[in-house]
């Protein structure tokens, strides 16, 4: 899965296409990573390509579309299902990236850059994050706080920086375009998304 930043940019994208930009909007973009549950309960992950990934029918199926905390909760997902079903197959060579963990220092890289490309305000982030209580993990919560504080330099073994925004840019529209699919089914979704 990728980074908090990743999250935190795919967030700020999808919630302007949207209109969705709330605190619970960007809470709910973080909260599969920091609950109290297993990771398995938290994403109920299937067998992808590669690794394990996040099953969107099932999610699709079970979250209340006209809650702006369970829509980002399926954003951060679908993000993290596109990265491991499509971008890491494609665009990262070294497979075993998670398990010798050099993907996780490429993250560290990538944050700051992330934040500032993307004008992203860290303190504003990790003041709305902070006020997330419900059924978090706080270990799990202040990890991810701290990857934004991380300066990591060095070369990107895993990612490209170029590559890797432009695919969060395009994931955001696309993840976009999917709520906005799911929004018209009128048994999920009674709200209309402003284009």
């Amino acid at each position: 899965m990728p980074g908090i930043a990743s999250h935190m940019v795919v967030a700020k994208l999808v919630g302007e296409k949207l209109k969705l930009n709330s605190d619970d909007f960007i809470r709910g973009n973080i909260m599969p990573d920091i609950l109290l549950e297993n990771c398995f309960l938290s994403h109920h992950k299937i067998k992808g390509k590669l690794y394990l990934v996040p099953d969107i029918k099932y999610w699709k199926d079970n979250l209340d579309f006209n809650d702006n905390k369970e829509l980002a909760y399926f954003t951060h997902l679908l993000l993290d299902f596109y990265f491991l079903e499509d971008y890491v197959p494609e665009k990262v060579k070294n497979k075993n990236a998670f398990c010798d963990k050099s993907i996780y220092r490429d993250y560290d890289i990538l944050n700051k850059k992330l934040l500032k490309r993307f004008d992203l305000d860290k303190k504003s982030i990790k003041r709305i994050l902070t006020k997330t209580t419900e059924n978090i993990d706080k270990k799990k919560l202040l990890y991810n706080l701290s990857c934004l504080d991380k300066n990591q330099d060095g070369k990107l073994k895993n990612l490209d920086e170029e590559d890797f925004s432009l695919f969060l840019i395009n994931i955001s529209q696309k993840i976009s375009e999917e709520i906005i699919e799911y929004a018209s089914k009128p048994s999920k979704l009674s709200i209309h998304f402003r284009q």
